[in-house]
C-alpha cells in the first residue's frame, strides 16, 4: 500500500509502431464479427427456411420426374 501511496508518475513512451498494432488489433477484430455475424446469419436462414420455404422447394419440383431424367 505504501508502494502505491509513494509512486512518482511514470513519463512512459509510446512507440509510433504502438498506433498501427492498436489500428490492425481494431480491424481483424471487426473483420472477425462480421464474419461470425454472416455464418450466424446463414445458420438462422437455413433453420427458418426449412420450416418457411420447404413448401415452396417442393412445389417448384415436378414430382414425377426422377433423377434419370435429370442425367440425361
Amino acid at each position: 500500500m505504501l508502494g502505491l501511496l509513494a509512486s512518482t508518475p511514470a513519463f512512459a513512451y509510446l512507440d509510433p509502431g504502438t498506433g498501427s498494432v492498436l489500428l490492425q488489433s481494431f480491424l481483424a477484430a471487426l473483420l472477425v464479427a462480421a464474419g461470425a455475424v454472416s455464418i450466424m446469419w446463414h445458420k438462422i436462414r437455413s433453420f427458418f427456411g426449412r420450416f418457411f420455404g420447404g413448401a415452396k422447394q417442393s412445389q417448384d419440383r415436378d414430382p414425377n420426374s426422377t433423377n434419370e431424367d435429370h442425367d440425361a
